[in-house]
């Protein structure tokens, strides 16, 4: 069932809509707030820049009218996009929509993935292992490639073993990490991929480190808890993607 927000448009009156790719693990319930209310908390902030419309993309459920919502947001997952479940290539069907479209989009972790794998790139599980924790990424200084307008240098919560690994035509690399070269994608000017969570405060993410432990080897482990010490650049990434979002949209 589509769910909107119950906070009002403000003054931009620009509808977002977040594609939700998974939802919270049952262990964390109670710990932590659901997907849909920690992306509405990380990129609301203190006054409400957005509405809201949620799709459940695993059950299937996608605007049948693009116009419903001005831009979107695709979140992660659990699961990699090269199973190609039923509801991934529904999901890769709607990315090309939107690219057809020119809809202003922005997938994080998951969500850039399968934009990669939808628009004709290769994504693969990465033979360096787990990247978790608090990762250090380089961006490109070129303003004319850096959509996000980002700063050159900064650090973002990661959880993935997937990757980009190919480029879809046309895209451009606008930032990398020592895990993941291909972490900063822009695939067109309306549409960015995030290897990064942005979205998740430091608490969940430690919380996703333990809770991968058993699947980790004991380095991987100890660079994900040694990670810890560097603090998340969240609010200038979601400033930085909202900013994107409203730009983008506004010239729609």
């Amino acid at each position: 069932m589509i769910k909107d927000s119950l906070r009002q448009k403000n003054s931009t009156g620009f509808t977002i809509g977040l594609i939700l790719c998974d939802q919270l693990r049952d262990q964390f319930s109670g710990d932590f707030p659901e997907y849909e209310t920690m992306f509405k908390t990380a990129f609301e902030g203190k006054t409400s820049v957005f509405a809201w419309k949620t799709f459940d993309a695993v059950t299937g459920e996608f605007p049948t009218d693009l116009d419903v919502c001005d831009g979107y947001l695709i979140s992660g997952s659990r699961s990699s996009v090269y199973e190609e479940k039923k509801w991934m290539l529904s999901l890769e069907g709607f990315i090309n929509k939107l690219n057809r479209k020119n809809k202003p989009t922005v997938g994080l972790c998951f969500g850039h993935q399968i934009m990669a794998k939808a628009l004709g790139g290769k994504v693969a599980c990465a033979p360096e292992g787990w990247g978790i924790g608090f990762a250090r990424c380089s961006v490109n200084s070129d303003s004319s490639k850096n959509q996000l307008a980002l700063p050159e240098e900064l650090t973002v919560g990661v959880c993935h073993r997937d990757q980009v690994v190919k480029l879809p035509t046309g895209a451009t690399n606008i930032g990398s990490a020592p895990h993941c070269n291909n972490f900063l994608i822009q695939f067109t000017p309306k549409m960015v991929g995030f290897q990064g969570h942005p979205e998740f405060e430091p608490a969940y993410i430690s919380a996703l480190i333990v809770e991968a432990k058993t699947h980790l080897t004991p380095q991987e482990y100890s660079i994900a808890l040694q990670s810890k010490r560097n603090a998340p650049d969240n609010q200038l990434i979601r400033k930085a993607i909202t900013k994107f979002l409203t730009k983008q949209m506004e010239n729609t």
